[in-house]
């Protein structure tokens, strides 16, 4: 299969992402786990989020799944019918209040950064 991106996290070797659909989270059958790059991290779900290739607009988007929140290029997309913004934080990597957005689907472009939880990925698109 042909490599459409990757995604890179610190000390570890780039994610080629070869499917239009790869499931991110710390679940053991998601594609991409990110237990490996935060494992102390309380905030990421089990299927925290979808990196989708969108055919049409020949992009890749990231799309909030089960999760509570990620960021991308600093701006913090929630799902929009969260109603539980005054739960504890999970983590510390989710003490700041600044959502931004309340947004589930985020564009990413060649170098965007994304934060899942403690999880800080940069993700480089060949298109």
């Amino acid at each position: 299969l042909p490599v459409l991106a990757v995604l890179k996290a610190n000390d570890m070797d780039a994610y080629p992402i070869q499917q239009m659909n790869t499931t991110i989270g710390i679940d053991s059958l998601c594609d991409f786990n990110l237990r490996e790059v935060a494992p102390l991290c309380r905030a990421i779900a089990g299927r925290h989020a979808l990196l989708l290739f969108n055919k049409v607009s020949r992009r890749f988007e990231l799309l909030l799944k089960h999760g509570d929140r990620f960021r991308v290029d600093g701006i913090t997309y929630r799902n929009s019918d969260d109603s539980s913004t005054n739960i504890p934080s999970l983590c510390s990597c989710t003490a700041t209040n600044s959502v931004n957005y309340k947004h589930e689907i985020a564009y990413l472009h060649h170098g965007s950064i994304i934060d899942i939880g403690c999880a800080r990925l940069i993700f480089a698109s060949f298109f």
